[in-house]
């Protein structure tokens, strides 16, 4: 039966670590209260060096993306394509704030100005989806880079990369969101000047039947409205 190691000895690997390798033997035998000799035996036989150079959870030495009281407000260092960042109002524009102060609950103006937008990103889309088409499909585009730096002082770079081919899909399959998007906001507004059409035909309805409630039109059996008779005058036909 395999013999249980101690607590201690894996906390004391830990302290070595966190510490950046920057810690005496004897400081970590005295906060753990342990004695020095055990304390070597187990840099020694666990080979703390070699784990030191080993990735680990948290910021990697060399990483200076936390620097001082960490990332400054409105950082974009975790921010890849953009799509799910919080947008900063206060770093818009004049122009950009005052429209946004203009908007209301118009249905009809918010509804024009999205489809003028929806339709500013389709065109580009087009764009950018024929420039893609004249290039060979296996023509490479950079995705990302991104650098790390070593414990040793060296530099690791990761670079990622993307075929013509691939980019075009991508943006094939966003311009088809964008034409749902369109077709759904025109039938939005196709139904709500429908509902305007609906509610204009129900009051001149309403309006008509309080006139006949009035007497101020009749209705014969065919349905036409016919003039009073104390208000209605004889005509008189001559022969010429």
């Amino acid at each position: 039966m395999a013999r249980r190691r101690r607590p201690e000895r894996k906390k004391a690997l830990e302290l070595y670590i966190k510490q950046k390798g920057q810690i005496s033997l004897r400081e970590i035998a005295d906060k753990l209260g342990i004695s020095y000799g055990q304390v070597r035996k187990w840099k020694c036989a666990d080979k703390w060096d070699d784990e030191l150079k080993k990735p680990h959870r948290g910021g990697q030495p060399g990483n200076k993306n936390a620097m001082g009281h960490g990332a400054p407000h409105g950082n974009t260092n975790a921010e890849t394509h953009g799509a799910y960042t919080v947008p900063r109002i206060e770093k818009w524009s004049t122009d950009r704030r005052v429209w946004l102060d203009s908007l209301t609950l118009n249905f009809d103006n918010n509804a024009l100005d999205q489809y003028k937008r929806l339709k500013a990103k389709e065109l580009d889309l087009e764009q950018r989806i024929f420039a893609l088409g004249q290039e060979d499909e296996d023509t490479l585009h950079l995705d990302r880079l991104m650098a790390m730096e070593m414990p040793d002082g060296g530099e690791m770079k990761y670079r990622t990369e993307s075929t013509a081919f691939s980019r075009r899909m991508q943006l094939e399959s966003e311009l088809n969101r964008v034409h749902g998007r369109i077709l759904k906001l025109l039938d939005s507004m196709r139904n709500a000047e429908m509902e305007r059409q609906r509610i204009r035909l129900e009051r001149e309805k309403l309006q008509f039947s309080k006139q006949r409630a009035l007497g101020i039109f009749n209705v014969n059996e065919n349905g036409t409205d016919i003039v009073p008779e104390e208000d209605s005058e004889e005509i008189e036909i001559v022969e010429l």
